[in-house]
């Protein structure tokens, strides 16, 4: 058996198998992240079917009912298979500026 969890990487995106928390609500959004500099934006291909969720700590989720595309201007899109995912953006430290900011992608 393998016990592998199974983790996606575009660009600064980050998705891995999760358990969708009882009080997420389901979007109608179909971004996963925006870039900050380009315009660009990691989102589910409009053929895909899968749904997002969003909890009251804003944390982000997605339901993929059949192997979804995630796409991307300016990365290879990636195909997650059925399931639940976590979506995290990578996050940096500045000790400069002493904040933390999403990385730009």
């Amino acid at each position: 058996m393998n016990n592998q969890e199974m983790i996606f990487r575009q660009g600064d995106v980050v998705i891995r198998q999760a358990k969708i928390p009882f009080d997420a609500v389901e979007t109608t959004e179909t971004v996963l992240a925006e870039g900050e500099v380009t315009g660009h934006a990691h989102r589910i291909a409009k053929k895909s079917n899968a749904k997002l969720f969003l909890t009251p700590m804003v944390a982000l989720f997605i339901r993929v009912a059949e192997p979804c595309e995630i796409e991307h201007e300016e990365h290879e899109s990636i195909i997650l298979p059925m399931g639940d995912w976590s979506v995290n953006v990578q996050r940096e430290y500045d000790w400069f500026s002493n904040e933390i900011r999403n990385v730009a992608d």
